[in-house]
């Protein structure tokens, strides 16, 4: 029937946004699959071309139900192990058939060769090379996707709102690539996904809400107040069997010495103790970096 089926209709995409388009649909039925048809074309009398997919959506919070999920990071486009599909792990995932995926940050390396990110349009380069490997590819078309960004994927090494430019990519620019490029919404920098009875994952910022330069200080924060109370309530609050905090950067170190970023470092030590502390109040909570 009509009331099964939901569509956008035709929209216009512009080369200054890199031809992306995202949209959101409401009223989704809970633990629905849903195929995904999307159709483009040049112009009115061209050809079109066709891209498939399909997704499951959340079961409601009180469906016992069982769940497999995955999680990656740090993936680097030089790195690939499949010189005609990418990434041999991503095959691997979707064997698993994950109800979603969980990419925890630097997912593009603008501070890496091949080429360095230092323009718009290199930084575009790098998120257009990296979708295009067939691994990838076939992955999304099946797979719901929570994405959180770490200093990679918005200018360099380390990066925080008070960082010097990356040539002549500044942090301004790093961030409306990104919302850009991912299925996220820049309203919503950080949440939660309950999925049935048993689960609640976390997805929080570790970047944009930062204090300082990663200067050394006891009131230093990563999260900012306003995400750490969230994150207490909403945690507290939550009736799920298990919790896991999805985490762009360390929580429990030893880290390497030269690192001064992160809540496992000397710098945010203050804040780290807290979160450690916090996690440990709670019954079956993890972290996953």
């Amino acid at each position: 029937s009509n009331s099964d089926s939901l569509s956008s209709g035709w929209n216009y995409v512009s080369p200054y946004k890199d031809y992306t388009f995202k949209t959101s649909f409401e009223d989704l039925r809970s633990n629905t699959e849903y195929r995904v048809h999307i159709s483009g074309r040049k112009n009115q009398d061209a050809p079109m071309t066709v891209v498939q997919g399909h997704f499951k959506t959340v079961p409601d919070s009180q469906e016992i139900i069982p769940v497999v999920f995955t999680s990656s990071t740090c993936q680097y486009f030089w790195d690939y192990d499949d010189s005609k599909r990418g990434f041999k792990v991503y095959d691997e995932m979707m064997k698993l058939r994950p109800a979603f995926h969980c990419q925890t940050g630097d997912y593009v390396y603008y501070d890496k060769l091949g080429p360095m990110a230092t323009s718009v349009a290199k930084a575009r380069h790098k998120w257009n090379a990296i979708n295009a490997w067939p691994s990838l590819v076939d992955f999304y078309a099946k797979t719901p996707l929570f994405i959180q960004k770490d200093d990679h994927d918005v200018t360099k090494d380390d990066a925080t709102p008070f960082s010097e430019p990356f040539g002549e990519l500044i942090w301004e620019d790093g961030l409306a690539i990104w919302y850009e490029q991912t299925p996220t919404d820049e309203n919503e920098p950080y949440r939660s996904l309950r999925y049935g009875k048993d689960l609640e994952v976390w997805f929080v910022e570790g970047r944009v809400f930062r204090s300082s330069d990663n200067v050394e200080d006891t009131s230093s924060s990563i999260w900012g107040t306003e995400q750490k109370n969230w994150f207490v309530e909403s945690v507290t609050n939550s009736d799920a069997t298990f919790k896991i905090l999805m985490s762009p950067t360390p929580v429990v170190g030893p880290d390497r010495e030269n690192k001064k970023d992160n809540h496992a470092n000397s710098v945010y030590k203050t804040e780290g103790d807290w979160l450690k502390d916090f996690i440990a109040t709670q019954k079956n909570m993890f972290v996953v970096k």
